[in-house]
Formats: structure tokens, C-alpha cells, sequence
């Protein structure tokens, strides 16, 4: 039996990189996986709240549950603060910032009401990993297998912090 055989996964930000090789492998075993992004055909705005409780509610109209939900949508501009202009950190922080917010929110209001979802928050930073290197132990906090991890955080980072 596949590790996700039966669950329902919300990824935003799943239509590339980091979140499309997540929402990928999580069908591989087994999930039945919701992607949310704005490029999608029924698109996501995860800086807008209309637009993400109408996503989980579209969910749970076709799904009737949520059990993994993957916080992946993010903007990295290589920018530095001297050449950004204030509509793009805005941007930034509203898909960021506001958005992890907005889907922790929204899914918070469905778990309240007797379900248990696991909210992963997976936005990458500036540093360079391949895909696989920050799927694997996010699929890992969202399995069984980590039913006894809670309320930590896992730097999956190369070790980069631990030389600051």
C-alpha cells in the first residue's frame, strides 16, 4: 500500500518546480492531489481570500476531505532592495507572506469542524537544492510516519544555516 493511498492533498504553488515534483510524487503513492496556483485552469490567487476558500471549498465538494495540505506557493525575485520596486516586494509578501495565511486560515475553518489536516509550509528560499531534496522530507512530515512530529521545523537547506 502506497504511503498516501486514500488522502487528499492540497498543493499550492503545485503547477512547477518544487510544488509540480511534490504533487507528482504524491500521486505516485497514492494521494489524490489538488493543485491551487494561478496558472491552473480553475486558477488560485493564494494572496486573495476569496480565491482560496473558494479552492478548499471546491475540494471538499469533489473530495469530501483534506488531509495533507502543502503551503508551496512563493515568489523569489533575485532582487536586491536598492533595484526592487515597492509592487514587487508587495507581490512578494501578499503570495509569500499573506498567502500561508490565507490557506493555514481557510483550512484551520475545515479542521475545526472535526477533521485533521496536516499544514506543511514549503516556500523555497534563496538557495539552490534540486526538487527531490526538499520533496522527500516533506513527504516524509506528511506521512504516517511522522504522526508524532508537531509544531517543528525542518531546515532542509544544505546545512546553510548551521554556518551563520
Amino acid at each position: 500500500m502506497a504511503r498516501f493511498e486514500g488522502k487528499v492533498a492540497l498543493v499550492t504553488g503545485g503547477s512547477s518546480g518544487i510544488g509540480r515534483m511534490l504533487s507528482e510524487r504524491l500521486r505516485q503513492e497514492g494521494a489524490a492531489v489538488v493543485v491551487a496556483d494561478v496558472s491552473e485552469p480553475t486558477p488560485t490567487d493564494v494572496s486573495d481570500a476569496t480565491s482560496v476558500r473558494e479552492c478548499v471549498d471546491r475540494l471538499l465538494a469533489a473530495h469530501g476531505r483534506l488531509d495533507v495540505v502543502f503551503s508551496n506557493a512563493g515568489i523569489l525575485l533575485a532582487e536586491n532592495v536598492e533595484t526592487m520596486d515597492e509592487a514587487a516586494f508587495d507581490r512578494t509578501l501578499a503570495v509569500n507572506l499573506k498567502g500561508a495565511f490565507l490557506v493555514a486560515k481557510h483550512v484551520w475553518e475545515y479542521s475545526g469542524k472535526g477533521a485533521e489536516a496536516k499544514l506543511l509550509s514549503g516556500v523555497p528560499m534563496h538557495r539552490q537544492a534540486r526538487a527531490e531534496e526538499v520533496v522527500a522530507p516533506m513527504l516524509f512530515l506528511a506521512s504516517d510516519e511522522a504522526s508524532y512530529i508537531t509544531g517543528e521545523v525542518l531546515i532542509v537547506d544544505g546545512g546553510l544555516m548551521a554556518v551563520r
